[in-house]
């Protein structure tokens, strides 16, 4: 992540936006801080699962993914530009992160059409567990559908 953002810097310098959306929590991680997903397809029957150590991923076909600790790339990426650097929720700070859910009814003009006939809205009630990350940050003001 550090060398993509020093890729931005040194070609854009600050003159660009950037909105970025990854998984901030993964389930059936291998344990530790900020520790991987490891999914394997098996060889034998092609099933799919999680393996809970890398020791294992031998064995399988595997992806790895990482969940992004969204509050350190908004530090690094304040660091980074030299921006002024402020408590995580203060409307001056020049980055945010958000959950998918508050991004889209902030950006949708019309969340309301991927509502199901049940009412179920998989566009807001399901992948609760990613953010958008941006720069410059969006106004606090949603313009909520929903």
């Amino acid at each position: 992540a550090m060398k993509m953002l020093e890729t931005l810097k040194h070609v854009f310098g600050k003159q660009h936006a950037i909105t970025l959306a990854d998984f901030d929590y993964l389930p059936e991680t291998i344990p530790g801080r900020n520790a991987p997903l490891i999914q394997g397809q098996s060889k034998i029957n092609c099933n799919i699962h999680s393996v809970q150590s890398f020791e294992f991923a031998r064995m399988y076909k595997c992806d790895i993914m990482f969940p992004t600790n969204f509050n350190a790339l908004c530090n690094a990426y304040e660091t980074l530009h030299e921006l002024p650097q402020f408590p995580k929720n203060d409307p001056n700070r020049h980055v945010q992160a958000v959950k998918s859910k508050e991004f889209l009814k902030h950006y949708s003009h019309s969340i309301d059409k991927t509502r199901t006939k049940s009412g179920y809205n998989p566009m807001l009630e399901e992948f609760s567990n990613t953010q958008f990350f941006m720069y410059p940050r969006i106004n606090s003001t949603s313009n909520s559908n929903t």
